[in-house]
């Protein structure tokens, strides 16, 4: 006689309740009276205007090239210099992102915001005061400007977190694409403000201005954010959902008619049987995590990445991410030095915030085209990936021999729009390979790879910059190293180009796992 295995009859019950409670939820919400249900609408619609007043301050790293040259003659330093600053700041956007995005899965996002205005209010208002103060080390200023990104990547990935759990699945990539061109077009609005308001500096004061706007945002978000208890009934309901597909499914209805293959327990992971993913739009190997069996949220946040990185797609996923994102973000903060070369030459006058505006628009259309695309059209979500990552190494194998900065304005129209393409796919990547139950750390870890990325990418472009650049002696007010014609960024351009075709070809093997658009793209389990 073979004996059940010890704690199978606890595992038992502990599901059976786990689901009593999630069809007790379910029940609770269809029984809304309709006032009740208009004023939840009313209600969240505001909550998605403040979202996307959030994503737009949350993206304004990104206008970091308007004032880099500035800034740079300002504090008297090298181009290296200004790179580590710029760094400094895309590291505390990316290497915070598993804090903030553990902090949204375990508290819920109206702490994580709270959070976030304090930083973006210390970050900006810090180094306003250094500035003024005439503290030129590359180091200190880039560390208050890691403050800042630190917050600037805590309302992004609360807001991002937030409404990816409130909005239906069917229409996850359009609400993400929005929300992310919104971030995008943050260096749009803000080098505008610069222009407009600030046309001849001096710099601290259009910190002291983001300091405001930015961390006003982040409180007027952390109001209207769900509470805890509110994020914690969403997620119950997102596992009913997924559980239950349609709404005559009972709990022994979907236990008899899913067919999980033996074996699948031992390693983590649920498989839908081949007949039945097809027919969902999904391959045969698409099998996410199921987050609500793994007990994700028992997982510490170090403990939930070594259960990540047991699996081969997320590695596949985090180097196209870093690869691909990291090269973007040396144009990002290279714009400004990169049409100051070119334009000397030529004698040409393109203008550093004509350039960042079209990248920032570009980078915002980008992403709103993405996220309804990957809804709308009939391929596989990795697809756009090949297509966003091949751009990339095409436009920057053609700045490499760009000689005036009409190409840069091409380059920027382009890799804009790749580059924001890019964000707008990959969170609904991470939904589609990993769930939906902790999806603020998958995100936050996964932002981990731009953050390496960005710093080997922009410490290398500012190493090829400095060897080819020429010693300035006409300025009167310092001497800094200054570089003038397509040899500077020319093995830059040259070297990214190479990362995307890379990332590229990574690319291509998450095709298989992910989902194809036009389908329900609720998790099967």
């Amino acid at each position: 006689m073979i004996e059940p295995a010890e704690g199978s009859s606890q595992i038992e019950d502990e599901d059976s309740d786990e689901e009593l409670e999630l069809t007790r939820i379910a029940t609770q919400l269809k029984r809304a009276p309709e006032s009740a249900t208009f004023v939840s609408k009313l209600y969240h619609g505001i909550q998605f205007f403040v979202a996307l007043l959030g994503m737009a301050c949350a993206g304004t790293l990104y206008a970091f090239g308007t004032y880099e040259e500035p800034l740079k003659v300002q504090m008297g330093l090298s181009q290296e210099g200004i790179q580590i600053v710029g760094y400094l700041g895309d590291a505390g956007l990316y290497l915070f992102g598993p804090v903030f995005g553990r902090l949204t899965d375990l508290l819920g996002p109206r702490l994580s915001n709270t959070l976030a205005a304090v930083n973006l209010y210390l970050g900006y208002g810090l180094m306003y005061g250094a500035i003024s103060l005439g503290i030129n080390s590359p180091i200190i200023v880039g560390l208050l400007f890691c403050l800042a990104g630190a917050g600037s990547g805590g309302l992004y990935i609360s807001v991002l977190t937030t409404q990816v759990h409130l909005f239906d699945p069917a229409h996850r990539g359009l609400v993400v694409g929005i929300l992310v061109s919104l971030y995008g077009l943050s260096a749009f609005i803000f080098t505008s403000f610069y222009a407009l308001l600030f046309p001849k500096g001096p710099v601290e004061q259009f910190l002291l201005f983001m300091s405001g706007v930015t961390g006003g945002i982040a409180i007027l978000a952390a109001f209207f954010s769900p509470s805890f208890q509110q994020f914690s009934s969403v997620n119950h309901q997102l596992q009913y959902n997924q559980l239950y597909d349609d709404e005559d499914s009972t709990p022994a209805r979907r236990h008899e008619s899913s067919r999980i293959e033996e074996g699948d327990a031992a390693d983590g992971r649920v498989r839908v049987a081949p007949e039945t993913s097809y027919s969902s739009g999904r391959s045969a190997s698409y099998h996410p995590i199921r987050a609500q069996d793994e007990g994700v949220r028992s997982f510490t946040a170090v403990g939930w990445f070594v259960h990540l990185t047991t699996d081969r797609r997320f590695w596949i996923s985090f180097w196209v991410l870093a690869l691909g994102a990291g090269s973007g973000l040396v144009f990002i903060n290279n714009t400004a030095s990169i049409v100051k070369a070119l334009n000397s030459k030529g004698g040409h006058n393109i203008h550093k915030e004509s350039v960042v505006m079209m990248f920032s628009l570009m980078n915002c259309l980008g992403r709103a085209g993405a996220g309804f695309g990957s809804d709308a059209v009939p391929i596989r979500k990795a697809w756009w990936l090949v297509l966003q990552t091949g751009l990339m190494a095409g436009l920057y194998g053609m700045l490499a021999f760009a000689s005036n900065p009409t190409t840069v304005v091409v380059g920027a129209l382009g890799i804009g729009a790749a580059y924001g393409g890019l964000w707008a796919i990959f969170p609904l990547l991470v939904t589609d390979l990993f769930g939906m139950d902790s999806f603020g750390s998958t995100w936050g870890y996964m932002l981990l790879g731009p953050g390496g990325g960005g710093l080997c990418f922009n410490l290398l472009a500012g190493w090829f910059y400095d060897n080819a650049a020429e010693l300035n002696e006409e300025s009167d007010v310092v001497r800094s190293l200054e570089c003038y014609g397509q040899d500077c960024y020319q093995s830059t351009f040259g070297f990214l180009s190479i990362a995307c075709l890379v990332a590229l070809i990574l690319a291509f093997q998450l095709i298989p796992h992910t989902q194809i658009g036009r389908s329900d793209s609720r998790v099967m389990h």
